[in-house]
């Protein structure tokens, strides 16, 4: 059972997930059984750009794990593939491990250039129109 007086501050609004969609916050009042939806919930543009977001980011997320877990297969059901030589000094195994480590920068390479080029544009687009991505005011 919890004493009647906390000792330590705490907040009257607390910011919790639901699972309403990628990352999407309501605000609940501690006390209350109101959770509110941030003004920015019900814009269709924003949400199709947290959806495209996602979904980049879900694509290059499998390409990696697909490419990664491809390799330690690799290593372990093909080993003489792997220690086969592609030029004297030069295993296929060592040089399809840097090619891992090559994608990797790749696809890191990839979704740094859409997020600058696409995603923070459009977040600064709608951040400028009216009631889009404003903070509410204090009061």
């Amino acid at each position: 059972m919890l004493p009647a007086v906390l000792p330590w501050p705490t907040p009257s609004v607390i910011v919790v997930a639901h699972a309403t969609g990628p990352a999407v916050a309501r605000i609940h009042r501690i006390g209350t059984n109101q959770t509110e939806p941030p003004a920015t919930d019900h814009d269709p543009r924003l949400r199709a750009l947290a959806a495209a977001r996602w979904r980049l980011a879900g694509t290059l997320t499998a390409a990696m794990i697909a490419i990664y877990f491809g390799f330690i297969a690799l290593i372990a059901f093909r080993k003489p593939l792997m220690g086969a030589l592609v030029m004297p000094g030069l295993s296929l195994g060592i040089l399809l491990g840097a090619l891992v480590i090559v994608s990797s920068w790749l696809l890191t390479w990839w979704y740094v250039r859409w997020a600058n080029s696409y995603y923070d544009v459009e977040v600064r687009r709608l951040s400028g129109e009216q009631g889009v991505l404003r903070e509410p005011e204090a009061g």
